[in-house]
């Protein structure tokens, strides 16, 4: 692991055994570092909705808004201070989460904050450290999205996690279930 999973570590691994090297100079037992989480990594940067491979329109906003909660929490990870940016424009805001063990919820305001260029996502998200459960609550526009406001969920910590997301695009009511971002 990295340094800032042994000394951030929220699941009480690396950091242990980190100690226990320095004061041993051994190991002891790393099988805790089995549950550690998988890196997700994005499967294309597009410029637009329309240049990712989602089914359907509505899928495909309900993706792009996932996929843009996710870039803010990487984001968030390796920048300084509380404003950050989009990748492809917007801002965001957080509160909380600093980087000590008895912090671990970490709280965004997002303010049309763009993956890709034609979609922008505005609203709140939520990352519990401790447990990987993530919640956003988000209204989507832009000429690549079909307009609406959905709720997205999905589960950090645990290994091919599914995301769900539910709300209404356009004005229909919709719910997806599709590998989280």
């Amino acid at each position: 692991m990295i340094h800032v999973s042994a000394l951030v570590d929220f699941d009480q691994c690396a950091s242990r055994i980190v100690l226990r090297f320095v004061r041993t100079k051994r190991t002891g037992d790393t099988s805790c570092a089995r549950r550690y989480r998988g890196n997700r990594l994005v499967d294309t940067f597009a410029r637009r909705a329309a240049d990712l491979d989602y089914a359907g329109p509505r899928r495909r906003t309900a993706r792009v808004a996932a996929a843009t909660g996710a870039d803010v929490m990487a984001r968030w990870l390796s920048m300084f201070g509380r404003h950050g940016v989009g990748l492809q424009g917007g801002r965001f805001f957080t509160i909380g989460g600093a980087f000590t063990s008895d912090h671990p919820v970490v709280r965004w305001r997002l303010s049309e904050v763009r993956w890709v260029r034609d979609v922008a996502v505005s609203g709140t998200m939520t990352w519990h450290r401790r447990t990987g459960a993530v919640r956003a609550h988000v209204t989507v526009e832009g000429s690549g999205a079909v307009p609406g406001r959905l709720t997205l969920r999905w589960d950090d910590g645990r290994r091919h996690a599914p995301a769900s997301v539910a709300g209404r695009l356009g004005g229909e009511p919709v719910e997806f279930r599709f590998p989280a971002p």
